[in-house]
């Protein structure tokens, strides 16, 4: 719950005049049917100082996450071919990068989120450990089959 609603939180203070995510190569409006989903994209444009960090979530627990240096780099992602990643074993404590990252525990289906966050690079720090370091949020709810 924590989640969803720092989340939630973040993005509202941060008002809602912002450009939408690209999903498909047009801007995102409405559920996305998971079927349907080929591609991602941030707005391009914005200085690429930022960060972003991709989580996956079901209900209100992260079943993923990948962390990126730059929008250019999550950009170039395959973000469908990772999402369709089998599941693998949560890590160790020790197999943790420092940077925080979770392999795919399960494929996406239909009801889970993708939540996007942009935000300052801060050395050794996650975007969501501090909101002052968030610069936006898009959240996108996979549609149900």
């Amino acid at each position: 719950m924590l989640l969803a609603g720092g989340l939630a939180a973040a993005t509202a203070a941060r008002g809602q005049n912002r450009p939408a995510i690209v999903v498909n190569g047009a801007p995102f409006q409405d559920c996305q049917p998971l079927r349907e989903l080929r591609s991602l994209a941030l707005p391009v444009g914005r200085p690429d100082t930022l960060m972003v960090e991709f989580i996956v979530v079901r209900g209100y627990r992260p079943i993923g996450v990948r962390q990126f240096p730059s929008v250019a780099a999550f950009n170039q992602f395959d973000v469908l071919a990772w999402l369709n990643t089998p599941g693998v074993a949560p890590p160790s404590a020790q197999q943790v990068p420092r940077r925080y990252e979770l392999p795919m525990r399960t494929k996406v289906q239909g009801g889970d989120q993708l939540v996007v966050t942009v935000g300052r690079l801060a050395k050794g720090r996650r975007i969501m450990d501090d909101r002052q370091l968030i610069d936006q949020t898009y959240h996108i709810l996979l549609c149900d089959e």
